[in-house]
């Protein structure tokens, strides 16, 4: 009874002890420090970009389910939010009218998802929801056409508070109202 099982004696055998040490002295430093930057990131996010200071308007579902990308195109008897004449970030070379496309009925189009009727853009409610915000947007000509569209509607508030610098290739910020907006655009070849 003096003795006990060699199993016994000693500290009891580590996980790591087949081999696993060393890989896990190597790899386990950046594993943690890659977790809790993850946590962190995520921890971030929703404290500081999850929590709108006004409620988006919420849709009108008419009938049964709303799908935003099954719709048919419909008559805008008012028109287009903006024109190549009102709005300063239409670059001369996507310039319809200037460069002498000679119908206009294209202007009187808007897009009707089945389903649920879309209110009309509200830049004030927008401006207000992403106050003291910043956005990082990263893209090719698609989105660059996005955000001038959205620098069109948005400049509708109030023009004078607009600092814009741009190139085709290269960064591009917006510091609008209370919103931070930078962009980066690259062709695709």
């Amino acid at each position: 009874m003096g003795s006990s099982p060699m199993w016994w004696s000693g500290p009891p055998p580590s996980p790591w002890s087949r081999g696993l040490g060393k890989w896990w002295a190597l790899v386990g430093p950046f594993v943690v420090k890659a977790v809790g930057f993850l946590l962190l990131a995520g921890l971030l996010f929703r404290v500081l970009w999850s929590f709108p200071s006004s409620p988006a308007p919420a849709l009108q579902i008419t009938k049964g389910k709303c799908s935003l990308f099954n719709g048919e195109w419909i008559p805008n008897p008012s028109g287009p939010a903006y024109t190549n004449a009102s709005c300063r970030f239409i670059d001369d070379h996507q310039n319809c009218m200037m460069n002498g496309r000679p119908d206009k009925e294209y202007l009187h189009w808007k897009w009707k998802p089945y389903g649920c009727d879309l209110p009309p853009f509200d830049a004030v409610r927008f401006l207000d929801s992403v106050r003291n915000k910043g956005w990082g947007l990263i893209g090719d000509s698609i989105l660059r056409n996005q955000v001038q569209s959205l620098l069109c509607l948005l400049s509708k508030v109030n023009a004078t508070d607009f600092t814009f610098s741009f190139s085709r290739d290269a960064l591009y910020s917006v510091p609008i109202l209370y919103l931070n907006m930078m962009g980066s655009f690259t062709k695709l070849y």
